[in-house]
């Protein structure tokens, strides 16, 4: 499997946290949640070669 870099940006907004990732090639998740840190677990989750 061919490691991939992400770009994460999170912020609060009214309706929780967000993270939003993307590769070279655009946004691949856009995650909502209550804590940012689970939001990245999240993501390492569904993404593990990045």
């Amino acid at each position: 499997m061919r490691a991939v870099e992400l770009q994460v940006a999170s912020a609060a907004t009214a309706v929780g946290t967000v993270l939003v990732a993307g590769t070279e090639r655009g946004v691949c998740a856009a995650l909502l949640g209550d804590d940012a840190d689970r939001l990245r677990a999240d993501l390492q989750r569904r993404f593990p070669a990045a």
